[in-house]
């Protein structure tokens, strides 16, 4: 058994909250305890992608991070697969959680630390990673492969139900801020260079597009340089792959290399979710990876024809960016229509991060184009990025707003007169924050206060 701190940023709780709550009151779909443990799990994951990544420096003890059962991890005895967190989870910021392995479950002495009254178990059935690879350190003698943790899945009962959560942490690595980056658009999950090449991936044929950067951290595939020469990119991809081969080989580390589309699809292929109350929520770019596997689970369970979910399911996503086209929100508002999937979607009106992609690229109008020559410059970038500049973005699901200028407090109380992108951004005091405020003012009434 483990403890494990969430610990924040030193600087972190000088951040201001929300003043005004969330009034979750005007959504009666949402339930805000679901709120409260999805962003909890958010942070679980933050914390969880920190303790993988201390370990995957120095591959010593002591190993705090989950790990399913069946998965296998040079020079760990026992999986961490469980997380027990007390039931504050679904009512304020956790501050601590625990780590149990099967061993621990044998021994009575720790499971009486953790009553069913006190405490939720998640058990965790899978966890993904997404890989980098750095050639040029190959030469210089450094880390030629970096592994992340980006998420894991959980399930937990209560009483006759069963809960999964499907949950992703935003962008915290170099390798991720780039791939956040790139806006030019692929059909939705595409996988191979074939599907690459077609003008539709039979799979997902009438799903749109959605961006190649978002689309390569789920489904791992690198389409190469220049999109849209399809003999230079194919060479690209080649030796693209082979170099990644040679690096992983290199690195002589022993954990089977898995995308978050193989761990989710995985998943879904091999579980029993009859009946099954199914969350998604993931916060910044974790909240795009989210919207994708909403809709993904949504599509597999259809193509399987095991749609007997207990309830849609549902996304909720924390200052996520657009994520793909007007087709591609079409389709999820078509699955939404059809009672398959509920979207909540979180966002500060400050935040830069809810803002891009763009949803349209210097289009003001037709004749503002003409008089402003923008139709020439638009024409002239996107000869230079290969269409970036004709895409289109929209967002998806229910938005809900609040409006909140986060500023740090100096010398105890007082508060500075500027603030920052990313504490704009902040899932703790700024998004947390907002939800704490809502909560406060909820127990309140219920206590006739």
């Amino acid at each position: 058994m483990k403890e494990i701190k969430i610990s924040t940023d030193a600087n972190e709780d000088k951040i201001s909250q929300p003043e005004k709550p969330i009034q979750l009151e005007k959504y009666p779909e949402i339930d805000p305890e679901i709120a409260w443990e999805l962003a909890n799990l958010v942070r679980i994951s933050y914390a969880d992608h920190g303790c993988f990544n201390n370990w995957f420096e120095t591959k010593k003890e002591p190993q705090e991070f989950t790990l399913e059962a069946n998965r296998r991890l040079e020079n760990i005895e026992f999986n961490n697969n469980w997380i027990y967190a007390k039931k504050e989870i679904e009512s304020s910021p956790l501050t601590e959680y625990y780590l149990l392995n099967e061993e621990d479950l044998k021994n009575e002495n720790i499971a009486s630390k953790f009553p069913d009254s006190d405490y939720y178990k998640y058990k965790i059935l899978k966890t993904y990673e997404y890989t980098s690879y750095y050639p040029i350190n190959y030469f210089l003698n450094k880390k030629i492969v970096d592994i992340d943790r980006f998420g894991f899945i959980a399930e937990r009962q209560e009483r006759k139900d069963k809960f999964v959560f499907v949950i992703f942490r935003g962008t915290l690595e170099p390798a991720e801020w780039f791939s956040n980056a790139q806006f030019k658009q692929l059909n939705f999950l595409t996988r191979t260079v074939l599907e690459l090449k077609k003008t539709e991936n039979k799979e997902t044929e009438d799903f749109g597009k959605i961006s190649l950067g978002f689309n390569k951290m789920y489904t791992d595939f690198r389409p190469g340089i220049i999109i849209g020469d399809n003999y230079i990119n194919k060479i690209s991809i080649k030796i693209d792959s082979v170099i990644r081969q040679f690096l992983w080989k290199k690195s002589k580390f022993k954990l089977k290399n898995q995308s978050i589309y193989q761990a989710i699809n995985d998943y879904v292929s091999n579980q029993n979710l009859d009946r099954a109350n199914v969350y998604i929520a993931g916060h910044s770019l974790g909240g795009a990876l989210a919207t994708i596997a909403a809709l993904d689970i949504a599509r597999q369970l259809d193509i399987a024809g095991k749609n007997k979910l207990k309830s849609p399911i549902g996304l909720y996503t924390f200052a996520s960016p657009r994520v793909g086209d007007n087709k591609f929100a079409d389709k999820f508002n078509e699955f939404m229509s059809d009672g398959k999937i509920e979207s909540f979607r979180f966002a500060n009106s400050e935040d830069l991060v809810t803002k891009i992609p763009l949803p349209v690229w210097f289009k003001l109008g037709i004749d503002l184009d003409r008089r402003l020559i923008l139709k020439r410059i638009r024409s002239l970038f996107n000869t230079l990025t290969r269409g970036v500049f004709e895409t289109d973005y929209q967002h998806i699901g229910i938005p809900i707003y609040f409006t909140h200028q986060a500023r740090r407090t100096k010398n105890g109380s007082e508060l500075e007169s500027t603030a920052t992108v990313g504490d704009n951004h902040n899932m703790t005091r700024t998004y947390c924050g907002a939800l704490e405020k809502n909560k406060r003012k909820e127990r309140n009434k219920k206590h006739g206060e």
